[in-house]
């Protein structure tokens, strides 16, 4: 509990500060432009960080208030009451704990010490390897490749095609053998993305040439150069990522805490959701149901496509079910 607290007070302060700089202002007057995006952004993750700064202060507080309450009741409410409520306890609070927010703060890890950097990893050596085998195999032959993810999901997808640019630009050949040409798209939704790098972006120091460089070097796909370079010692980025081919589609709901624009990376088609939902979990998972989402993906991926982007016949196709719904 104490680390994602920690995790989720530095993702605000790293969303904070990521608006306030010079370059980012164009991003954050654009936000409060839009009425309901400007609610969203001035209110709520104001009032989310006061009470996460409290809650974090008061948390020992209560754990040892609920430790006190549980000993001096153990006499009147032992057997099986007790079990049972500490059983409901642990079915009730645990698990969203842990789906919802731990997995992320496990994954997002940024110390090499720590015993989740090793489990962050296993995942996505398995992702890469997946990836590299879908690519390589020859008895299918597949015409094209599209990475989808949601939530974390994307998270893994971006990591597992940033590891692959790195991979093929320190390969003799160039990562020839990978068949990179047939990755056409990568769809994320539900992405916090933005907010990961918010957390996990390392920062240098204005001296440290070297530390600086191998940070941007490590994470570069799509990611905006925020500051122009002003480095004299190393001009020649070693990461020549081949991926510039691939459309990023990426989908978000204003009512989804999770998802959003996304800000941090460059050539993002960012699509907003309108269907009809509430704050939150709702939000969250509603692309699953939403025919719309599916619709604009069938539109982009799933047929050839036109010089215009979407197949004729399909759009033909789709015109006349909508036709005959009215």
């Amino acid at each position: 509990m104490s680390e994602i607290l920690q995790w989720t007070e530095q993702t605000l302060t790293g969303t904070i500060n990521f608006y306030n700089t010079e370059e980012n202002r164009p991003l954050l007057n654009e936000i409060l432009e839009n009425e309901n995006a400007n609610n969203l952004f001035k209110f709520r993750l104001r009032w989310l960080t006061i009470f996460l700064r409290l809650f974090h202060i008061i948390y020992p507080v209560l754990r040892l208030s609920l430790w006190l309450i549980l000993f001096l009741l153990s006499p009147f409410l032992s057997g099986r009451f007790l079990q049972s409520a500490w059983t409901l306890s642990k079915t009730l609070v645990t698990p969203p704990l842990v789906n919802l927010i731990g997995d992320v703060a496990v994954y997002t890890t940024t110390d090499v010490k720590s015993p989740y950097e090793r489990i962050r990893e296993q995942i996505l050596t398995e992702s890469l390897t997946l990836l590299k085998a879908l690519l390589r195999d020859q008895q299918i032959n597949y015409d094209q490749v599209i990475i989808a993810g949601h939530s974390l999901g994307s998270c893994i997808a971006y990591d597992t095609l940033n590891l692959l640019c790195i991979e093929a630009s320190l390969s003799k050949n160039k990562g020839q053998n990978l068949f990179l040409d047939k990755i056409k798209g990568l769809v994320t939704f539900g992405s916090p993305l933005d907010k990961i790098a918010f957390f996990c972006k390392e920062k240098a120091q204005k001296q440290q040439y070297i530390r600086a460089s191998i940070l941007e070097h490590l994470n570069s796909f799509r990611v905006k150069p925020q500051v122009a370079r002003q480095n004299l010692y190393f001009t020649k980025c070693p990461v020549d990522c081949q991926l510039d081919h691939v459309q990023w589609v990426n989908y978000y709901h204003l009512q989804d805490p999770i998802s959003g624009h996304l800000d941090y990376y460059e050539n993002v088609d960012n699509v907003l959701m309108k269907y009809d939902t509430r704050w939150g979990i709702e939000a969250h998972m509603g692309f699953w149901t939403d025919p719309n989402f599916y619709e604009d993906i069938a539109k982009r991926f799933l047929y050839a496509a036109s010089k215009h982007g979407v197949n004729q016949e399909l759009g033909q196709h789709i015109e006349l079910q909508q036709g005959l719904k009215q």
